[in-house]
């Protein structure tokens, strides 16, 4: 017998993954879209999310930013709340308070392999990618046709 698939929508899937977040369980969910690209590919990595008491400018983390409306983006920014944006926009942020981030991704599993998105190299590699932010466009349009 075949593999049943059931697509939920993102509100609610979010939603009930940011309520299992706040029970205090580790939470496995297939990453969806293209706003994280290049360090996640959506359709193909999974993302391991667990809730912290503190989070960190660098962190991809899940948060509300409007009523029942949930991302997974890094915070760029701890001042006047939270600044998040997607590593594959090259424009627009969402802004949120410490009480609406659910909880931060501590893995992206990428072809079978775990990736600590707090390792030095990783943190860097995001810092360079924040500081191309005036090539991105190019960036991820020949980034996209590799994929």
């Amino acid at each position: 017998m075949g593999t049943t698939h059931k697509i939920i929508p993102n509100d609610i899937l979010l939603r009930d993954i940011s309520k299992l977040l706040e029970e205090g369980k580790t939470v496995t969910l297939l990453a969806k879209g293209y706003s994280m690209l290049p360090f996640i590919q959506g359709g193909k990595d999974s993302l391991i999310l667990k809730k912290f008491e503190k989070y960190h400018v660098g962190d991809i983390v899940l948060a509300e930013v409007s009523k029942d409306f949930y991302i997974i983006h890094r915070v760029i920014s701890l001042e006047n709340g939270v600044t998040l944006m997607g590593d594959g926009n090259i424009r627009g942020k969402e802004h949120c308070q410490f009480k609406d981030i659910k909880g931060k991704v501590i893995s992206i599993v990428h072809k079978g392999k775990n990736i600590n998105p707090d390792t030095r190299l990783q943190k860097s590699l995001s810092k360079i990618w924040n500081i191309l932010l005036p090539c991105r466009r190019i960036l991820l349009g020949i980034y996209r046709r590799r994929l």
